[in-house]
């Protein structure tokens, strides 16, 4: 799969891990700065970004980090927790398996689907 970075007009290879791994990234970091560190989440989706466009790599990701004040080797050992085998990033992933069932839940598996205020809309 290939996407192009809109910031620099280049083609730039984009793995669905590469993909996997941020959306995990994300939501973990999303946990961890809950309540008033919220905004840093914010900060950080707004600097990888405009930094890096669609192809979040993983010293990217690591810029972002430093960039709220993170320590990424401890961001790193959360992450790894997240899998059934840890630090084994082809292992199953607990994120992964919790969306997937949720998804399942309020119907999101059959596509086109759209949830709003608990109710699925298909169409």
């Amino acid at each position: 799969m290939n996407a192009q970075n809109q910031n620099d007009g280049k083609l730039n290879e984009v793995t669905g891990k590469d993909i996997i791994l941020e959306n995990i990234h994300q939501y973990v970091l999303e946990n961890k700065l809950n309540g008033t560190m919220k905004f840093h989440f914010f900060e950080y989706l707004k600097f990888v970004n405009s930094l890096c466009g669609v192809r979040i790599t993983k010293k990217c990701h690591d810029l972002g980090l430093k960039r709220i004040g993170l320590d990424i080797e401890e961001m790193e050992e959360e992450i790894n927790r997240t899998f059934i085998k840890p630090g084994d990033l082809d292992s199953e992933n607990y994120i992964l398996k919790k969306i997937q069932t949720e998804r399942h839940k309020i119907g999101l598996h059959i596509y086109p689907a759209v949830v709003i205020n608990d109710v699925t809309f298909r169409g």
